[in-house]
């Protein structure tokens, strides 16, 4: 079911920048939003509330020193507000609040359930729905396997490594875990999956029943394909594309933040 033509997301804006640029977010945010109901087969319930900064060092400081330098976007845990750098100095607005807008039809189309979800999935959805991807996924983890230890999806079921350097691999490796459950089920395997663990069904028995293996069974074939499949890719595209993809990937981390600092409190007060 495509939930987009049923009822179109519903989005406000506020903070320090132009109306002529609140009512050309507001109008971009509608957009995405219908796409990423009609492939998730959710749909946002609730008005979310935009708040957009000027400049990435008005971000920052209104997020607090947690957030790294590198942070574009915020969705808090409940899915009613999305924080974004509006300046479009480190990434253009559309791309940062496509990720933001997944999390957001994610959490409030699913409720209390989307804690169901692994955080490798949550995070890899929001990357190949929200249409971020850092590009060539398989390559840069190919490159990664070889010069260190691939973290096993298991290890990124609740949270992400702390280090920048050791998140922005995390999010390569939900994307890649993201692309090969599509490509094996599709968007309507996906969106069958969501509507399954949005039904009360545990995780891994939606997974089981989409692909037909286990959770654990599943992410340790996305290891295995990682660390034989792109061993002899070219090692200079790797190199190269290692250094943007793992830049491009911190700058979601800002989710993982939004979920420990619990900033729900502030939808309240906006």
């Amino acid at each position: 079911m495509c939930w987009a033509q049923q009822a179109r997301a519903a989005f406000l804006a506020a903070g320090e920048v132009s109306a002529k640029e609140k009512s050309r977010i507001v109008r971009m945010a509608e957009q995405q939003a219908q796409r990423i109901e009609g492939r998730l087969g959710l749909r946002l319930r609730r008005t979310v509330l935009l708040i957009l900064y000027p400049n990435h060092r008005a971000f920052v400081a209104a997020m607090g020193k947690e957030i790294p330098r590198l942070a574009v976007g915020v969705a808090t845990q409940t899915g009613n507000t999305i924080h974004v750098d509006a300046s479009g100095a480190l990434m253009a607005a559309e791309q940062a609040l496509g990720h933001e807008i997944v999390h957001a039809v994610l959490a409030q189309g699913l409720g209390t359930q989307v804690q169901a979800l692994p955080l490798w999935f949550n995070e890899g959805l929001a990357q190949v729905a929200g249409e971020r991807s850092v590009g060539q996924v398989g390559a840069l983890l190919g490159r990664v396997a070889q010069r260190r230890r691939i973290v096993p999806l298991s290890a990124l079921r609740q949270g992400f490594p702390a280090t920048d350097e050791d998140s922005g691999v995390a999010y390569l490796e939900a994307e890649s875990a993201a692309l090969l459950l599509l490509d094996e089920t599709g968007w309507e395997g996906l969106e069958e999956l969501l509507a399954d663990v949005g039904r009360g069904a545990d995780f891994g028995a939606a997974l089981k029943k989409a692909t037909g293996e286990t959770l654990p069974q599943f992410e340790r074939r996305w290891q295995q394909e990682v660390s034989h499949a792109y061993r002899y890719v070219g090692a200079e595209l790797l190199v190269d594309g290692l250094i943007f993809g793992v830049m491009a990937a911190l700058a979601v981390w800002a989710y993982l933040v939004a979920r420990r600092r619990r900033l729900e409190t502030r939808d309240e007060e906006g």
